[in-house]
């Protein structure tokens, strides 16, 4: 009678049919993912509301109503529809210390 060595097979081997691939796994973090800040709501002006003198802020603004004066801004949008009087200069720093007041224009030449 003839029988197979057990002496090279190890004790508990799985058998060819019960070995499944393994699929390599990104190593997980300690600290949970930072999650980005949603962006702010923008402040919202009243259309009975009318406003004299300077606004400023990092936000944004929706104005429903009036405001008088010029706008120093680094990023404007303006509604189809909207009634817009006065003038717009962009800046890249809007409320730096040397904008509290427009600019002042050349006074026009008549040609003559």
């Amino acid at each position: 009678m003839f029988s197979k060595s057990k002496i090279n097979d190890p004790i508990d081997a799985p058998k060819a049919d019960d070995v499944k691939p393994t699929v390599p796994t990104a190593p997980k973090s300690s600290a949970p993912a930072a999650a980005p800040k949603p962006k702010p709501s923008p402040s919202v002006l009243a259309s009975d509301l009318t406003i004299k003198g300077n606004l400023e802020t990092t936000g944004d603004i929706q104005i429903e109503g009036t405001v008088e004066g010029d706008i120093i801004h680094k990023t404007i949008a303006i509604e189809s529809g909207a009634h817009f009087e006065g003038s717009v200069q962009r800046n890249d720093d809007p409320l730096s210390t040397g904008n509290s007041a427009p600019p002042q224009l050349p006074p026009m030449m008549d040609g003559n």
